[in-house]
């Protein structure tokens, strides 16, 4: 147990701090931003959409944890590829 519990400081590190970013993020509006200029990037291709996402998880995950990169890029793009998508 006490090697569980040490193995999971990084992880709750880790989601603490993208935590904090996603909650900034979305309180300065800033998430709407990114959508739209994803979304007009890729010209409503689903195609060029996801890869702009996966390049902008790409730029995050040099600064962030695996966790942390996951938790952001998917709370952040899944709302606008999800709409794009139907």
């Amino acid at each position: 147990m006490i090697a569980g519990a040490r193995n999971m400081i990084g992880i709750g590190v880790a989601t603490g701090a993208a935590g904090v970013i996603v909650g900034t993020v979305s309180l300065t509006g800033l998430h709407q931003v990114v959508g739209e200029f994803v979304e007009f990037l890729s010209g409503g291709s689903l195609m060029a959409m996801l890869l702009l996402v996966a390049v902008m998880s790409l730029l995050l995950g040099m600064g962030l944890p695996t966790t942390a990169n996951y938790i952001v890029v998917s709370s952040l793009m899944v709302p606008v590829i999800r709409v794009r998508g139907r």
